[in-house]
């Protein structure tokens, strides 16, 4: 059964191929901690729970193999890796370097019309924050970010970026933000913005590693307080 109206409703929901949406809920479901780290997490079973054949669900595997959330062994089948204060602190520490890297190099290369679009795409994040709507904030915040990405022009960097961007997103969506977390984001922002459109290339890669610093440290914490990390692991 592959057809949408044969699906779950939390999988009918979500745009993409029946891939796609298998793998934003089963994502979901292992950072909320609906499985448990060590889970074992079976093809078949997971097929039935979904509603669909095993191609998709083997798919998904292959792809949290890569986000590093599931461990995949021969003979023993895929289980969850778990969520660590380590692998967040790991993910945001390549979103620097490599965000840092691509802002900076949006500064040097960035037209008028660029920063234009660039603008527009902040008034849509502050527009989303005012009226707390959080998908539409984390949208927001994407397409940023993405514009930026697109501006410096590193397709090899580029191809490397997005491969955390899913687990913090989910994170997020269940998280939240603070209201002084929202206000650091539109300040740090617009800061970004403004070495960009002066040009100013270490300007904009010091904001950058700034941003990208300050969402792993308040994420950490929310983690925290969630109890989403091991027990005595430090945030």
């Amino acid at each position: 059964m592959t057809a949408d109206r044969a699906l779950p409703p939390e999988i009918q929901d979500l745009s993409g191929s029946t891939t796609d949406r298998v793998t934003d809920v089963l994502r979901g479901e292992i950072l909320t901690g609906r499985f448990a780290p060590g889970a074992r997490l079976k093809l078949a079973e997971l097929a039935a729970r979904y509603r669909v054949s095993p191609l998709p669900v083997r798919e998904a595997l292959r792809r949290l193999e890569g986000e590093r959330l599931v461990d995949l062994a021969a003979h023993r089948g895929a289980a969850v890796r778990g969520l660590s204060a380590k692998y967040v602190r790991d993910v945001y520490d390549v979103r620097e370097a490599l965000e840092s890297l691509l802002t900076g190099r949006a500064a040097e290369r960035a037209t008028a019309a660029e920063v234009q679009s660039l603008r527009r795409l902040q008034a849509r994040w502050e527009d989303a924050a005012g009226r707390g709507d959080a998908a539409s904030l984390l949208s927001a915040n994407l397409d940023f970010h993405a514009a930026i990405v697109a501006i410096a022009d590193n397709p090899e960097a580029a191809e490397l970026l997005p491969r955390g961007w899913h687990m913090t997103t989910s994170l997020r969506l269940r998280l939240g933000f603070s209201p002084a977390r929202l206000d650091a984001i539109g300040q740090e922002h617009r800061a970004m913005l403004a070495a960009i459109a002066a040009g100013e290339a270490e300007e904009a890669r010091r904001l950058s590693r700034g941003h990208v610093r300050s969402a792993c440290a308040e994420l950490l914490a929310r983690l925290a307080e969630a109890r989403l990390l091991p027990e005595g692991q430090p945030a």
